[in-house]
């Protein structure tokens, strides 16, 4: 079943490898331009960079291991038998 999937999907990339330029021209005409604007590609919610808080991932780790050792301590330290 598996290589059924996979030969299906190689066939139908080859198979669409040539309409590429087609489909393009078709999504251009269907996507209208807005001007220049639009045209000049920006990133609008990413920012470039590393991130400021790499101690947030290590503050939640410490908590998480507090409380787990916290559960341990008030654990039993046997359980009792049925």
């Amino acid at each position: 079943m598996s290589l059924f999937h996979t030969s299906f999907n190689i066939v139908n990339v080859i198979l669409l490898v040539g309409f590429v330029p087609f489909i393009a021209k078709i999504v251009e005409r269907m996507v209208k331009s807005r001007g220049d604007e639009d045209e000049i590609f920006t990133l609008e919610y990413i920012g470039a960079g590393m991130v400021n808080t790499p101690e947030l991932p290590c503050l939640k780790h410490e908590r998480k291991s507090q409380s787990s050792r916290d559960l341990r301590k008030r654990a039993p330290v046997s359980l009792p038998r049925c």
